[in-house]
């Protein structure tokens, strides 16, 4: 019976032990992962507080403010939302209108139609005048959508699907998974490869580490004892490094399924938007995706 008791709190203990380590190596996980969300944080403050800037020197009449902060944000693309830059290129059209420069002002407003062809002005914020010129581009912007060979160049946005949200989700329950559901199957096999060799690696030293373990605190022959401990040590840190090759892959791999890899037109894209040329009849257009 007190063998028994012995055994039965020498197997909590262990236990205890191994649960204490999960939890360090976990929380490292989680610190590594979290070290790269302040930066994209901060960013999307500075963005929000541009566009309130924006709107503050429109609607104060400080045209001269409002386009030189909405152009110099609309050369940043990438990190503004379909519909922040809707509102981007709309605030150009109204700014470049009353300043008597029509043509600026049709690109930025077929610019904006591109995002939302739904988008509509408010008659009792803006004058009749240039919700007339708005409507106009509107109409003919619909009645050309079959036929661009007269058309002026002008930026386009075309949304498309991101495939990274998913594609990370997927590579967080099986890394690899993403990597295959982005079309990079080849990276796919290797990150699954690797992530599987760390894991079989980790359950296969674990077990020989507890069992070099037992056999070191069970020994009483002081001549095998540093035997004995020079075994276990040696197999805890081969099987602490199998762990951290795990989940470095893991890591990896849901990293790599958000910011890299390459979409159908071979472009790699930056963080956010995806940007690449696009020719129609008589007509440059630049294709856009949704940022993450």
């Amino acid at each position: 019976m007190t063998l028994f008791r012995i055994q039965s709190k020498h197997f909590m203990f262990a236990f205890l032990q191994r649960c204490n380590n999960f939890l360090k190596n976990l929380a490292l996980i989680i610190f590594m992962m979290c070290c790269f969300v302040p930066t994209w944080v901060i960013g999307q403050e500075q963005d929000i507080k541009l566009l309130e800037e924006i709107k503050r020197a429109y609607e104060a009449l400080n045209y001269a403010e409002a386009e030189i902060k909405a152009t110099a944000a609309l050369e940043n693309y990438q990190r503004f939302t379909p519909t922040q830059l809707t509102g981007l290129h709309k605030t150009l059209g109204l700014i470049y209108y009353s300043d008597n420069r029509e043509e600026l002002a049709q690109r930025h407003f077929q610019s904006a139609l591109t995002l939302n062809p739904q988008l509509q002005l408010d008659s009792l914020m803006v004058s009749p005048k240039i919700v007339k010129f708005f409507e106009a581009i509107k109409f003919e912007r619909h009645s050309q959508a079959n036929d661009r060979v007269d058309v002026q160049p002008q930026i386009r946005y075309i949304l498309v699907k991101d495939k990274r949200p998913g594609a990370a989700t997927r590579s967080l329950v099986l890394p690899g998974w993403g990597q295959h559901y982005r079309g990079s199957k080849t990276k796919g096999w290797i990150v699954t490869a690797f992530w599987g060799t760390g894991i079989v690696g980790y359950l296969t030293t674990s077990l020989a580490r507890n069992s070099a373990r037992d056999k070191y605190l069970a020994e009483q022959n002081p001549v095998k004892i540093e035997s004995r401990y020079s075994t276990f040590n040696q197999l805890h840190k081969v099987r602490n490094g199998f762990f951290f090759v795990a989940a470095s892959v893991w890591v990896y791999g849901i990293f790599d399924a958000l910011f890299s890899g390459t979409n159908s037109h071979g472009v790699t894209p930056n963080y956010g938007f995806m940007l690449y040329p696009s020719a129609t009849k008589g007509m440059s257009e630049i294709r856009l995706s949704i940022p993450f």
